[in-house]
């Protein structure tokens, strides 16, 4: 009886390490190949090629250098101050020896940066402090100018302090804040402070990316109240001053409008002026009312945000001032 062996047909194996990413220095993981399989016998080495290329393929190893004494299914590559390119070739030998010489199927590229970059923080039009409206989805994202580069693997922390203070330098997050669950590469601040980002490589030093974000979310729109109290007087009347307080918060700026009324009439609500006469000139937040009253009149006045950004929209003061002028 004769024992016949057919054997597979010929694969001279494949490189199974990845792309890997280090900086100068850097020694890569292990390099794998599968095992070459179709022959009787294999004998196989590693090549190396300065630089990131593609896979090589058929039989040409022109450009490649020898790694001396690299013949087994692994390579252990030295530190590396470049990027580097490794593939394996392989040669079928024995008996019977099947297939030709050639490359592994695929390359293990080695990319080498010289250092980390840790990047500029920026939002928006990117200038270095911002307002906002305290509103959802006002487009308050912190982003990178200049995005982290260099290493592999980079992760973030964004960082806070309530005050307007200068952008961190170095690695020391003393006196700042980590911002719960704020770990990606862009941050929607929700309050009013300073917020800068550290940058983590998984390779080299961690450090603060370049810039801060100082970052003011104005409170919610509140009108302002007329504070000074009624008055009932002999006609003719010298009405004291009116004034509003506080002035209306939640927006930028505002501009005021005051308004009459020749009656006795309640605060006005809304946003409709209709029975109201505009005072021409009383544009402050106060109005000062002329002398010599000789009837009885409600004054009011009506506010406007304005200026960027502009939050909420206009309407009355809270209040009415009520002049009720009596005959001699």
């Amino acid at each position: 009886m004769r024992e016949i062996t057919a054997l597979s047909a010929p694969s001279r194996g494949e490189i199974t390490t990845g792309t890997q990413a280090l900086l100068a220095g850097g020694t890569p993981s292990i390099i794998a190949r599968s095992n070459p399989i179709g022959s009787d016998g294999f004998t196989a080495s590693w090549y190396c090629h300065e630089g990131i290329i593609a896979a090589p393929t058929n039989s040409n190893t022109t450009g490649w250098t020898l790694v001396p004494s690299a013949i087994t299914n692994t390579l252990a590559a030295p530190a590396l101050v470049n990027s580097r390119t490794y593939a394996s070739f392989v040669v079928p030998g024995g008996n019977p020896t099947c297939g030709t010489a050639g490359w592994s199927t695929g390359a293990a590229q080695i990319t080498v940066t010289s250092t980390v970059l840790l990047g500029r923080t920026a939002a928006l039009n990117q200038v270095d402090g911002q307002v906002f409206c305290n509103t959802s989805g006002d487009g308050s994202l912190i982003t990178f100018s200049t995005a982290p580069s260099g290493a592999p693997g980079l992760s973030y922390q964004w960082y806070s302090q309530q005050a307007i203070v200068a952008a961190p330098t170095g690695n020391s997050t003393a006196g700042w804040t980590a911002e719960p669950g704020a770990k990606g590469d862009k941050f929607d601040p929700p309050a009013s402070r300073t917020y800068v980002c550290f940058v983590i490589p998984s390779q080299g030093t961690a450090g603060w990316a370049t810039g801060r974000r100082v970052v003011q979310v104005l409170a919610p729109l509140a009108p302002a109240v007329i504070a000074s109290g009624n008055q009932t007087a002999i006609s003719p009347v010298n009405p004291a001053n009116i004034i509003l307080t506080p002035q209306a918060a939640g927006s930028s700026f505002f501009t005021y409008q005051w308004y009459s009324q020749n009656a006795i009439v309640a605060a006005p609500t809304g946003t409709s002026t209709a029975g109201w006469t505009a005072i021409a000139g009383a544009t402050q937040t106060n109005y000062d009312p002329p002398t010599g009253l000789g009837f009885s009149r409600s004054y009011a006045c009506f506010y406007t945000p304005s200026g960027s950004p502009m939050c909420g929209s206009s309407g009355w003061a809270t209040g009415v001032r009520q002049i009720t002028v009596t005959a001699p």
